[in-house]
């Protein structure tokens, strides 16, 4: 079977921002993705490519508060890489950001840097609202509404894609808010998608309303 192709133009339900302050369109009934780019300097940017490419492999899971004062525990994972404080600094930002966008005062904060897909199918998630950032490596991929057969999501070896089904694929350092489930009235809209296939280091963060 032949690759599903990756296009660049993206369905009605998701929208991408020009900058992060786009994001509150997570609200409008039609979206349920909306995604910006993180403004970076090259010497950040390629800090955090040289701590995906060095630092040895981690996942990183804590609570965090609006100001994210404990994803300084992450640290250590990194073994004093420079990129870490790069890290810090955006992942604080984006804390800061998404507590504010959902009045959220406790969050999960997941971090990882893995050489192998963390959710490699198709799927969707029980959960209000995830934000997802690939901050080195490939990003997350995920299909349009009318491409998806909601009833053979989690079973077992089943292939949810509509055959010849184009497969749409945020960018390194493009934050997206993925709507679930759990989000009022959106039940059978949940954003379906997956890790990208290959076994690339990625450095990937999350961050879930608790």
């Amino acid at each position: 079977m032949s690759p599903a192709p990756f296009i660049t133009s993206w369905p009605a339900h998701a929208a991408r921002g020009e900058s992060l302050d786009e994001l509150v369109r997570i609200y409008a009934p039609e979206l349920t993705l909306v995604t910006a780019a993180l403004d970076l300097s090259a010497s950040d940017r390629q800090a955090l490519a040289a701590l995906a490419a060095s630092a040895p492999l981690f996942e990183f899971a804590k609570e965090t508060s609006p100001e994210g004062e404990t994803l300084e525990f992450a640290l250590p994972w990194m073994e004093a890489h420079a990129g870490g404080s790069v890290w810090l600094r955006h992942a604080q930002t984006l804390v800061a950001l998404f507590s504010d966008l959902f009045e959220a005062e406790r969050i999960g904060a997941r971090l990882t840097l893995s050489n192998k897909p963390m959710c490699p199918r198709f799927h969707v998630d029980n959960v209000v609202c995830r934000l997802v950032v690939t901050f080195s490596g490939a990003a997350s991929e995920f299909l349009a509404d009318d491409d998806v057969r909601r009833t053979l999501l989690g079973a077992k070896e089943s292939v949810v894609e509509r055959g010849g089904a184009p497969v749409h694929r945020l960018e390194p350092l493009e934050v997206g808010l993925f709507k679930g489930e759990a989000w009022p009235n959106n039940v059978g809209r949940g954003v379906v998608h997956r890790s990208p296939p290959g076994d690339e280091r990625r450095l990937v963060m999350t961050l879930d309303l608790l």
